[in-house]
């Protein structure tokens, strides 16, 4: 879904604070909501449960969570002051509701499809943006003054806002992403080990890289040992054998052709 695709509204905003002497099934248990979400920590600490991933939350913090995301408070400081936002996305009836659904390990709800791109909201900690806080306080002030133009207009702020956090945050991990293919790739670099380094779906990764490149991930590690081929051609200190098998091909017609076709010359004329 696309930001213009979006036109959300508002089901409640509402400030909670909670103290050491809140009730436990409250804080503590696991639960769910039908709607969108976003919880922004005005003051406190505290680390939070979501789908079974361990996050922490303190001032500033934003939290988003889909439809259906489960989680639990696992623990707190003594006072911890959250302001709540619901939203939908959708006109769907069975999605207008902030109220709080209880479930036990043994009867979890589906999961909801996420509305964004995974690459977009793919975690849920969001970012420390206190400069936000304007913005969302002002959604509990009007969430019951049914001002739905104002409401939508400060809800795709946010949203979009956030986008844009994630936007900076996704061509970081592509940069990370494409100097550690630089830097590993005699190492047998690929789709899973990259998955492994950087705890992200290859999917999500793989996508990264042609955004970034204009090449899938296979194109681009096979460009960067063709790179590396011609390095290490021209120290002279290995054959093109050796070059070869150091860099991971089938075997050496493999890696002729590979060389040939990146090139447009073979290796062994590159080397004279």
């Amino acid at each position: 879904m696309k930001l213009s695709d979006i036109s959300p509204k508002l089901i409640g905003a509402y400030k909670l604070d909670y103290n050491k002497n809140i009730q436990p099934k409250k804080m503590f248990s696991l639960k769910t909501h039908t709607c969108f979400r976003f919880i922004y920590v005005l003051s406190g600490n505290a680390m939070i449960e979501i789908n079974s991933k361990k996050h922490i939350a303190q001032n500033g913090t934003i939290i988003y969570m889909p439809p259906y995301a489960r989680y639990r408070f696992i623990k707190k400081s003594d006072n911890l002051s959250l302001i709540n936002v619901f939203f939908t996305m959708t006109e769907d009836e069975s999605f207008k509701s902030d109220i709080l659904i209880y479930v036990d390990d043994n009867s979890l709800p589906t999961s909801f499809s996420n509305y964004f791109d995974e690459g977009v909201l793919n975690d849920y900690i969001i970012e420390n943006k206190p400069e936000l806080e304007s913005a969302i306080i002002k959604l509990t002030s009007e969430a019951d003054s049914n001002k739905t133009f104002t409401e939508k207009c400060t809800l795709l702020y946010l949203i979009s806002s956030l986008i844009s956090v994630k936007d900076n945050k996704r061509q970081t991990v592509a940069d990370k992403v494409t100097q550690f293919i630089k830097n590993n790739v005699e190492n047998g670099v690929n789709a899973d080990s990259l998955a492994s380094e950087f705890s992200y779906h290859k999917n999500y990764l793989s996508s990264l890289i042609k955004n970034q490149t204009g090449l899938s991930l296979g194109e681009y590690v096979l460009k960067e040992k063709i790179a590396r081929a011609k390095t290490l051609i021209l120290n002279g200190e290995l054959t093109l054998i050796e070059i070869s098998n150091r860099l991971g091909f089938y075997d050496y017609s493999h890696f002729y052709k590979a060389f040939k076709k990146e090139t447009g010359i073979s290796p062994t004329h590159f080397a004279k």
